[in-house]
């Protein structure tokens, strides 16, 4: 004979269906899994919108938030430290430069021409640094604010930008 105070689902004691201990145990049990599942849902979306929230106020792309590893705390601080550490691989987004000059093609102080921002200049060394590491070839030493008045010029035909890409090592995949 079985002990009366074991509540096994497998008892063959002439009782018709399961316990009913047994069967609430479970339901919870099933109601428990898909409310941590729901939480743990949750949680990732709020952390995912309070670093698109944060990076939005620093002028960067909220698509960034999803690089950002799950281990940096969602605070300003954390996520400042994060982008101080690995800022280099992203670039803040470009304004079109303002037509604030004359046209005449005169450079500032800094060897640039005058609508050439720093933030134009830092897309063409990021273009440069991944052209470079890309394809083992060392680009031209051009003036970055040069190939960016060709790349922006309203007269570049197509061949033209074709020509001027593989001539800085690109190329591939073209044509």
């Amino acid at each position: 004979m079985t002990d009366p105070w074991q509540l096994d689902d497998n008892d063959n004691d002439g009782q018709q269906g399961k316990d009913p201990v047994r069967a609430q145990l479970k339901r919870l049990e099933k109601e428990l899994k898909d409310e941590r599942e729901l939480r743990v849902k949750a949680e990732a979306l709020a952390r995912t919108s309070t670093i698109k929230d944060l990076l939005t106020e620093k002028k960067l792309s909220p698509k960034l938030a999803k690089l950002i590893p799950a281990n940096v705390e969602t605070t300003p601080e954390a996520l400042e430290t994060w982008l101080t550490e690995y800022g280099d691989l992203f670039v803040k987004p470009v304004t079109p430069p303002a037509n604030n000059n004359d046209g005449d093609g005169s450079e500032n102080s800094s060897g640039q021409p005058d609508d050439v921002t720093n933030d134009d200049e830092a897309v063409v060394n990021a273009f440069n640094r991944i052209a470079k590491a890309n394809s083992g070839v060392t680009p031209p030493n051009s003036k970055p604010g040069e190939l960016l008045n060709q790349i922006l010029s309203k007269d570049l035909k197509e061949e033209d930008l074709l020509a001027l890409i593989t001539s800085h090592g690109g190329g591939v995949g073209s044509g």
